[in-house]
């Protein structure tokens, strides 16, 4: 059984600021390493329920904030920016994904740290359901009906997981009482809850019971963006097929999984520019 986590920093135990998250600031490095832990902990619980294989991808900025010679040396480590041969290949034959360390998806009240991707997305929807980073990023997985059957963040990300996905299991590392604020449970408490939860999510795999299922996304699929404001929105209109729908806001129809996803990504790149630039 093969296990790809996925994992950010700004879900995990402790982290209420994104001076800590950035590799700039004297703290990061503490951080870092509470977030390099905290996958450890996950890793060891996939394999306590029975993985043979596990992956890790380095989700956070631009996916170098594990060190490689700190991770449990049984997981194979994805570091560095995404590329489609990159995000191919971690979820080929895998049977299932987790999320460690997440956050709400930008826009949710009382939230540590909200957001989608970066600071110019305001909000996604596909087909009038609004997405946050866990649910892009299992498109591709579920296009293979491959389910996500665990995650672990603050508060708002396990109430948002249990709505999106069938009997995923969750931890809440903290609780948010605003974008900078929340009430941090103990590391030592948030790290044996995600190796014993992690380690039931997957055991339970494949049982008939289990409930896991894949994002159900219905084709042609209406993805809508709206940016932070309109000078992004008139760069991301400039995509083929794409159509204006007001200031701040583009709308492309992804006739599959993958145009899904990389309509995205191509959306977001395209308007992710200031208007200084």
């Amino acid at each position: 059984m093969k296990i790809l986590i996925i994992a950010d920093m700004e879900g995990i135990a402790g982290v209420c600021h994104y001076g800590q998250t950035w590799d700039k600031n004297a703290d990061y490095d503490h951080y870092r390493d509470l977030m390099i832990k905290e996958v450890n902990v996950a890793i060891e619980g996939v394999f306590d329920g029975g993985a043979s294989e596990v992956r890790v991808l380095d989700y956070h900025w631009d996916g170098r904030s594990i060190l490689l010679d700190r991770l449990d040396p049984r997981a194979v480590l994805f570091s560095g920016s995404a590329t489609m041969l990159q995000i191919k290949r971690r979820i080929e034959g895998i049977d299932a994904i987790c999320f460690v360390g997440f956050h709400g998806r930008a826009g949710s009240a009382a939230s540590i740290l909200e957001h989608t991707m970066d600071f110019h997305v305001h909000r996604l929807t596909v087909n009038g359901i609004e997405f946050d980073e866990m649910a892009l990023e299992s498109v591709l997985a579920s296009g293979k009906n491959i389910a996500v059957v665990f995650v672990s963040g603050d508060n708002t990300a396990c109430e948002y997981a249990k709505k999106m996905f069938p009997s995923v299991k969750t931890v809440a590392t903290k609780y948010s009482l605003g974008r900078r604020s929340g009430e941090m449970f103990p590391v030592s408490d948030v790290h044996e809850n995600i190796k014993k939860t992690i380690c039931e999510a997957v055991r339970d795999i494949g049982k008939k019971d289990c409930g896991y299922a894949a994002l159900d996304i219905a084709f042609p699929a209406i993805l809508e963006i709206e940016f932070n404001n309109g000078g992004m929105a008139d760069r991301a209109e400039m995509m083929p097929r794409t159509i204006r729908v007001d200031g701040q806001t583009v709308r492309y129809e992804a006739v599959d999984h993958e145009d899904l996803y990389r309509s995205f990504y191509t959306l977001q790149s395209m308007g992710n520019v200031s208007d200084d630039e």
